[in-house]
């Protein structure tokens, strides 16, 4: 027996024990709900192979982390997001063009390398903190020693990996962020693998799959339709999220007849949303479904507030964020880079057919 049969062999008993986070302990979680259980776990392992057995830190390339097909961690549906390992013992170069992102970042996350959930942030750069060109173009360096200049950043000795972030008002329109990642030091090409790396690597899938699946399908929240109390992410927390948002959220129930009614009004920042999710943070498919409205979307009211509808089909008043057909699931809020903390929403259920007169 090799290393690396002992690992696979460990990562498949732990994979077929995982559904019984969403089976058996959760039993509040409803039918579709469950199938949709399955399809994260199988999402949650293809991601495992390519982040954890593909990536090299010594070597890094940007791979995305919320395709269309597959979602993981909160996606949001006018967002990119890329990821690679590093070491926090190498000097990175990262560079490309801004394009019509209304925000451009790249968080690199501490923790241990070995697949496990990171445990605090190590360092964030956001679009404000960046020297741009004339045309967009960025040249940054993240690393140990990091000089005290533009566009130069130092990053904590425990930095695992780097996540960029791009928001969009127009995904489908708008040109898109060139994103880049190199090693600045002179690497040789990898040599064939061996029993210890591949077994190292195949054990951080396993670490990375059974942590990430812990954390789904989420706690229901306070009151069923109703939106908690906005938050921060806390960058001594664990998980990938960023300190630049607030978010919002709320478990959804809908019959066919009824409609999630969000009212609010949000401070001056670079990018706000409503959208929904199922219970294991993926969003709904935007291909085929209307589930989000951004801030250059919505429509105002007069007094400058929203009015935001959260149901199955769309009633026809504007602000519609439609639930992909799925009776339950989550609606998630996020304010990005706000002046001011926002106010928590209201959200009252009511009658399809009290909103059409």
């Amino acid at each position: 027996m090799t290393e690396t049969h002992d690992a696979f062999v460990e990562l498949v008993d732990i994979f077929k024990e995982l559904p019984e986070t969403f089976t058996d302990e959760f039993k509040e979680v409803s039918p579709q709900a469950q199938l949709q259980g399955y399809r994260h776990l199988a999402h949650l392992l293809a991601y495992g192979f390519e982040l954890y057995m593909e990536s090299d830190p010594l070597r890094p390339f940007f791979v995305p982390v919320a395709r269309y097909t597959q979602k993981i961690l909160g996606d949001n549906t006018d967002s990119i997001y890329c990821f690679t390992q590093v070491s926090s013992d190498q000097r990175y170069r990262i560079w490309g063009k801004r394009g019509d992102a209304c925000y451009l970042s790249f968080c690199v996350y501490a923790g241990e390398p070995d697949g496990s959930w990171s445990d605090s942030l190590a360092l964030n750069v956001n679009h404000t903190d960046m020297n741009f060109g004339d045309d967009g173009s960025y040249e940054i360096f993240i690393g140990p020693d990091e000089p005290d200049k533009p566009n130069h950043f130092k990053m904590d000795p425990r930095g695992v990996c780097v996540i960029s972030r791009e928001y969009y008002f127009d995904r489908d329109q708008d040109q898109l962020a060139d994103v880049h990642i190199e090693n600045t030091a002179d690497i040789p090409p990898p040599g064939p693998e061996t029993d210890a790396s591949l077994s190292k690597k195949l054990r951080a899938v396993a670490n990375f799959v059974n942590e990430t699946a812990a954390t789904v399908p989420l706690a229901p929240t306070t009151e069923m339709n109703v939106l908690d109390e906005p938050f921060a992410f806390d960058p001594d927390g664990m998980g990938w999220g960023t300190p630049d948002n607030v978010y919002a959220i709320a478990h959804f129930k809908l019959a066919d007849d009824e409609v999630l009614v969000l009212r609010g009004r949000s401070p001056k920042c670079c990018y706000w949303g409503v959208q929904t999710w199922n219970a294991y943070m993926q969003s709904f498919d935007s291909r085929y479904h209307k589930v989000c409205v951004n801030s250059a979307q919505a429509k105002l009211n007069d007094d400058g507030g929203w009015t935001i509808y959260v149901c199955k089909e769309d009633p026809g008043l504007g602000n519609w964020v439609g639930t992909g057909g799925h009776d339950d699931g989550v609606v998630f809020c996020r304010w990005l880079l706000s002046e001011e903390f926002p106010e928590g929403p209201s959200s009252e259920v009511v009658k399809r057919s009290s909103l059409l007169g």
